[in-house]
């Protein structure tokens, strides 16, 4: 399918910039989609869906005969590009592609697409660097010190999802291993209340997440656990992986 927009109509300058006054569309994600992100992204589920509310996405197609558009975006803490499979009609992503996935089950996705995504999100001062040879930022040596907690939460009205901040604590009594917090059951006992706490009365959690670091190099691990309306585990088997 031919690459759609070039991404000249917004000079882009980080997260911090949109491309529209108000959201084009109100993002929500399947549970699957929330996986991928944890699983192939640096960036939150809400930093996606900011980039793809405000139109900082480029629309490389539509899938013949559905309403689900590819939206190709730049991940700055990744350095590359995705593309998100988005419905068109109530703004649903369906999962996130790395560039090589999405290649090997849909279309290739060219270079001047992926150059217009980024522009949309980094400054030309930046790009100017980097084409002049400037080195990456240098990761963080040492293990992390401490986990920073998170819940997604469904709320009641219109069906739309958010992250919220649970804090943060200190990590190094697990190994910096975010799977071995969530084995403690007086750590899930704190993170429930961390999230009645924290919660709106009119949004629902149903993921909690624990991390390390927030960039794949610099050796961010994650794990996740389900939770019930009252913010306690779906059980020790919902438990998923972690990201090395």
């Amino acid at each position: 399918m031919p690459d759609g927009g070039d991404g000249s109509g917004f000079p882009g300058a980080g997260l911090g910039y949109t491309g529209r006054s108000e959201p084009a569309v109100s993002t929500r994600f399947t549970r699957h989609a929330f996986q991928r992100v944890h699983e192939r992204l640096s960036l939150l589920p809400g930093e996606v869906a900011t980039l793809l509310d405000y139109d900082l996405a480029v629309n490389i197609g539509v899938e013949r005969n559905g309403h689900r558009l590819h939206r190709l975006f730049y991940s700055p803490p990744d350095r590359c590009c995705f593309v998100a499979v988005q419905d068109e009609r109530d703004g649903t992503v369906v999962t996130i592609l790395p560039l090589d996935y999405h290649a090997n089950i849909a279309w290739p996705v060219s270079e001047a697409a992926q150059r217009a995504a980024r522009s949309l999100v980094v400054p030309a001062e930046e790009d100017a660097a980097a084409e002049a040879g400037a080195p990456p930022p240098r990761p963080p040596a040492g293990r992390p010190r401490s986990f920073r907690l998170a819940v997604y939460a469904r709320h009641v009205g219109d069906g739309r999802v958010r992250v919220f901040s649970l804090g943060s604590v200190p990590a190094e009594p697990y190994g910096a291993e975010p799977e071995r917090y969530l084995a403690e059951p007086d750590n899930l006992e704190d993170l429930a209340d961390r999230v009645r706490d924290t919660l709106p009365v009119d949004w629902i959690p149903e993921h909690a997440v624990v991390r390390t670091g927030s960039r794949r190099h610099d050796g961010g691990r994650l794990a996740g656990v389900d939770l019930d309306p009252d913010g306690h585990p779906r059980g020790r088997a919902a438990i998923t992986g972690t990201r090395g």
